[in-house]
């Protein structure tokens, strides 16, 4: 399963991130647990793409 998130805003770097935010933090960790992975592309917008197997 592939999931594609995109805006086009201004976009951030992940260096940026306060220490203590949960967001991303908390989405990459439930992404691992389903032995997914997530890329993250800043490039006029951020693009957040998430991949996980699905057993069908």
């Amino acid at each position: 399963m592939c999931i594609r998130d995109r805006d086009n805003g201004v976009g951030y770097k992940k260096e940026d991130i306060k220490q203590d935010s949960l967001g991303l933090d908390m989405v990459t960790e439930m992404v691992y647990q389903l032995n997914g992975t997530i890329i993250t592309e800043n490039s006029n917008g951020v693009v957040n793409t998430i991949k996980m197997p699905c057993a069908l």
